[in-house]
């Protein structure tokens, strides 16, 4: 449902495809955003739909994924504010080959085709933006499908863990389940939470609660993943 914010602004300054620009034309984006608001758990859009928006999240976190012909869901990225989504159907007008859901309470940002065209155009700068996150997130996941098909689950569940480490901090909060982290490396969840234990086991890692892990020696971690 379209929810109201008081200040449209405050979506299209934090996205970093628009936040290099003034704040006059950041006030001229805004004027033509549109805000939807999303449960946890609520479908944003599914594959094969081709929507004449770009998605950007304000609040909240969505995740991306897909489903194989088994079943099962093998989950593509997680996008936290600021990001965006959908674009591969706004510029090949092609149907989108994913689907998105709210991890939690979320709040979409909307800019239609048409608009955003015009502001294309106008501010070429902003394309530049596009291109570069874009490309980020096709580099991540080819490393992705790089580990997928040379690493083994020992070695994706170290890397993964050294992936999510914060630069300056040994602990971990996961902002998705377990069953989600699985479904990001090509594991069972009860693969994935073997491998853990085995970790904390051998005092790699500590494991708090259901979110939280603390890398306690990533020299280990950086050893799984470097074996052959």
């Amino acid at each position: 449902m379209e929810i109201p914010i008081q200040s449209h602004l405050l979506c299209v300054s934090k996205v970093p495809i628009f936040n290099h620009l003034t704040n006059e034309e950041l006030q001229e984006i805004s004027s033509v955003i549109h805000h939807v608001h999303f449960k946890k758990g609520e479908v944003i859009y599914l594959s094969e739909d081709a929507p004449e928006q770009l998605f950007v999240v304000h609040k909240g976190k969505v995740k991306l994924y897909r489903m194989s012909e088994s079943g099962r869901e093998q989950l593509l990225h997680v996008l936290e504010s600021g990001e965006f989504m959908g674009e591969t159907s706004l510029f090949s007008k092609k149907p989108l080959t994913h689907n998105a859901e709210a991890l939690e309470a979320t709040d979409i940002c909307l800019i239609h085709r048409k608009e955003l065209e015009t502001f294309l155009v106008k501010y070429p700068s902003i394309a530049m933006k596009i291109i570069e996150a874009y490309s980020q997130r096709i580099e991540q996941l080819e490393e992705l499908i790089e580990q997928m098909g040379l690493q083994d689950s020992e070695q994706r569940v170290a890397s993964i863990l050294l992936h999510l480490k914060p630069t300056h901090s040994s602990t971990i909060h996961l902002s998705f389940s377990k069953r989600d982290l699985a479904s990001l490396i090509g594991t069972t969840q009860e693969t994935l939470s073997r491998k853990l234990a085995s970790f904390q086991q051998n005092g790699w890692i500590e494991l708090k609660g259901q979110r939280e892990i603390r890398i306690l020696s990533e020299e280990h971690l950086h050893d799984i993943v470097s074996k052959k």
